[in-house]
């Protein structure tokens, strides 16, 4: 990736753009598409209704930070013991994929005749007579289900990704151009969500929403505003630095650490220089997990692999303010 050019106007014009009502145009949307297919869906699988479902922001729409580049990810709870159940027993799923690639792999000339003669009836399919057997419905074969529901209510030009119990949906003319849906389906046990992982020794990976939840309002209670404002910063500079977004429990986590006092001021763009100089003489390794104090961002998986990418920015300001000096 290019080196990202640092300076007072670049770092002002993240912080003063104001992108609420567009989040909130798409966020209505999602909400609007997923109540229709759920709906829709309940009167086929019995596992899935809206009583029993929770939709929940989880990466910078959780923490009101979102800039260009970021994707509207979202984890659908679902609440149901047997769906639950039948997803834990799956845990060979991945053996059972690989076994499967296998099989089609060997058989690849068949399966091509085969797809191209599925694809002229696929019209024809009665989705509404297909069986469902309680038995062996996981949270992947809702996914699929829930794809097909989507699929109904978007113009033909969209298109709906499915793999495993992730969903992606990009579609120019329902959401505007750039616009990347993410959705994980996922399972809500006494009000935790639990990230199916296809582990046959660890299942799931519990996502502490509220653990989360209480510390960020916390944080934003005694820092004051500018702690969303250096958050959304480091988004868009880690996004122009490395071509993806940061995982933002490892945002989090970073900020989280940093004291009070180093967010106060009017000036953005020095609180901003001022949390920089703080980190970058800290061991990031060794920063707790926002979802975990006993563990550091790198040892909990769930705040990803972000810290290359984040020395990156800080390799970057520390450049800028050394020719600035010069």
């Amino acid at each position: 990736m290019a080196k990202i050019s640092i300076s007072k106007d670049l770092i002002l014009s993240i912080v003063n753009k104001n992108n609420k009502t567009y989040v909130k145009s798409i966020t209505d949307k999602v909400n609007e598409l997923l109540t229709a297919s759920i709906d829709n869906l309940a009167s086929q699988v019995s596992y899935i209704s809206l009583e029993n479902v929770v939709l929940q922001p989880v990466n910078e729409l959780f923490n009101d930070s979102m800039v260009d580049g970021s994707e509207f990810v979202y984890i659908l709870g679902v609440e149901n013991a047997q769906l639950d159940l039948n997803s834990a027993k799956k845990s060979k799923f991945w053996e059972i994929l690989k076994t499967k690639a296998k099989i089609a792999w060997q058989n690849r000339k068949f399966f091509k005749k085969r797809k191209r003669k599925k694809k002229k009836a696929s019209t024809e399919i009665d989705y509404l007579n297909i069986q469902f057997d309680p038995g062996k419905y996981t949270v992947y074969s809702l996914t699929e289900d829930l794809q097909r529901c989507i699929c109904q209510y978007l113009s033909p030009t969209s298109i709906v990704y499915q793999g495993n119990n992730k969903l992606e949906i990009i579609g120019k003319e329902d959401f505007g151009p750039n616009v990347k849906i993410v959705i994980y389906l996922v399972s809500l046990v006494n009000k935790e969500f639990k990230y199916y992982t296809g582990n046959r020794r660890d299942p799931f990976v519990n996502l502490s929403i509220d653990t989360r939840y209480k510390k960020l309002k916390e944080k934003k209670k005694t820092a004051g505003k500018n702690f969303i404002k250096t958050m959304k910063v480091f988004n868009a500079l880690y996004y122009n630095a490395n071509g993806r977004m940061p995982n933002q429990l490892f945002m989090e986590s970073v900020l989280y650490s940093c004291p009070d006092e180093l967010f106060a001021g009017e000036d953005v763009y020095k609180v901003f220089l001022k949390i920089v100089n703080f980190i970058s003489v800290k061991t990031i390794r060794k920063i707790p997990s926002i979802l975990d104090e006993r563990q550091t961002v790198c040892e909990d998986k769930r705040c990803g692999d972000s810290g290359i990418g984040f020395n990156r920015i800080l390799s970057s300001v520390m450049t800028f303010e050394e020719n600035q000096i010069d």
